[in-house]
Protein backbone atom coordinates (compact mmCIF):
# COMPACT_ATOMS: atom_id res chain seq x y z
CA UNK A 1 0.00 0.00 0.00
CA UNK A 2 1.40 3.39 -0.93
CA UNK A 3 2.20 5.87 1.78
CA UNK A 4 -0.30 8.41 0.47
CA UNK A 5 -3.08 5.78 0.67
CA UNK A 6 -2.21 5.05 4.30
CA UNK A 7 -2.14 8.77 5.13
CA UNK A 8 -5.48 9.29 3.36
CA UNK A 9 -6.97 6.36 5.28
CA UNK A 10 -5.76 7.96 8.52
CA UNK A 11 -7.40 11.28 7.69
CA UNK A 12 -10.61 9.50 6.62
CA UNK A 13 -10.74 7.58 9.92
CA UNK A 14 -10.26 10.79 11.87
CA UNK A 15 -13.07 12.49 9.96
CA UNK A 16 -15.30 9.45 10.48
CA UNK A 17 -14.53 9.55 14.20
CA UNK A 18 -15.52 13.19 14.33
CA UNK A 19 -18.84 12.53 12.57
CA UNK A 20 -19.56 9.56 14.82
CA UNK A 21 -18.89 11.66 17.90
CA UNK A 22 -21.20 14.47 16.77
CA UNK A 23 -23.90 11.95 15.82
CA UNK A 24 -23.53 10.20 19.16
CA UNK A 25 -23.88 13.38 21.21
CA UNK A 26 -26.53 15.15 19.15
CA UNK A 27 -28.87 12.47 17.77
CA UNK A 28 -28.69 9.32 19.88
CA UNK A 29 -30.83 9.51 23.01
CA UNK A 30 -30.53 5.97 24.41
CA UNK A 31 -27.68 5.52 26.86
CA UNK A 32 -25.90 2.34 25.71
CA UNK A 33 -25.94 3.04 21.95
CA UNK A 34 -24.60 6.51 22.70
CA UNK A 35 -21.77 5.00 24.75
CA UNK A 36 -20.88 2.42 22.07
CA UNK A 37 -20.95 4.92 19.20
CA UNK A 38 -18.90 7.34 21.30
CA UNK A 39 -16.31 4.65 21.98
CA UNK A 40 -16.27 3.73 18.29
CA UNK A 41 -15.68 7.38 17.43
CA UNK A 42 -12.75 7.59 19.84
CA UNK A 43 -11.29 4.32 18.51
CA UNK A 44 -11.55 5.36 14.86
CA UNK A 45 -10.06 8.78 15.61
CA UNK A 46 -7.16 7.20 17.49
CA UNK A 47 -6.50 4.67 14.72
CA UNK A 48 -6.66 7.42 12.11
CA UNK A 49 -4.21 9.55 14.06
CA UNK A 50 -1.93 6.55 14.48
CA UNK A 51 -1.95 5.89 10.74
CA UNK A 52 -1.36 9.57 10.05
CA UNK A 53 1.77 9.85 12.20
CA UNK A 54 3.10 6.34 11.57
CA UNK A 55 6.63 6.46 10.13
CA UNK A 56 6.70 4.91 6.68
CA UNK A 57 9.84 3.70 4.96
CA UNK A 58 10.52 2.05 1.65
CA UNK A 59 11.07 -1.70 1.72
CA UNK A 60 14.64 -1.34 0.40
CA UNK A 61 15.51 1.06 3.23
CA UNK A 62 14.13 -1.35 5.82
CA UNK A 63 16.05 -4.30 4.35
CA UNK A 64 19.32 -2.35 4.24
CA UNK A 65 18.86 -1.22 7.88
CA UNK A 66 18.14 -4.80 8.96
CA UNK A 67 21.23 -6.07 7.14
CA UNK A 68 23.41 -3.42 8.81
CA UNK A 69 22.02 -4.25 12.26
CA UNK A 70 22.52 -7.98 11.67
CA UNK A 71 26.13 -7.42 10.64
CA UNK A 72 26.72 -5.17 13.66
CA UNK A 73 25.31 -7.75 16.07
CA UNK A 74 27.36 -10.51 14.42
CA UNK A 75 30.54 -8.42 14.73
CA UNK A 76 29.74 -7.66 18.38
CA UNK A 77 29.28 -11.37 19.00
CA UNK A 78 32.67 -12.12 17.44
CA UNK A 79 34.34 -9.42 19.56
CA UNK A 80 32.68 -10.86 22.68
CA UNK A 81 34.03 -14.31 21.79
CA UNK A 82 37.56 -12.91 21.44
CA UNK A 83 37.23 -11.11 24.78
CA UNK A 84 36.09 -14.35 26.37
CA UNK A 85 39.15 -16.21 25.06
CA UNK A 86 41.53 -13.51 26.25
CA UNK A 87 39.98 -13.47 29.73
CA UNK A 88 40.27 -17.23 30.22
CA UNK A 89 43.31 -18.34 32.21
CA UNK A 90 46.15 -19.61 30.12
CA UNK A 91 47.50 -23.14 30.44
CA UNK A 92 49.34 -23.71 33.67
CA UNK A 93 51.55 -26.57 34.74
CA UNK A 94 49.51 -27.52 37.81
CA UNK A 95 49.09 -31.27 38.02
CA UNK A 96 45.55 -32.60 38.03
CA UNK A 97 46.08 -34.33 41.38
CA UNK A 98 46.44 -30.91 43.08
CA UNK A 99 43.06 -29.70 41.75
CA UNK A 100 41.05 -32.19 43.83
Amino acid sequence: MNSWKIRFLGVALMVLGGFLFVWSVRDITAEWPQIFVGLLSVFSTAMGFGLLIMPLEDLTEVESKNNLETKKHHNDFLVDQEDLHSSLPQHTNIPISHLK
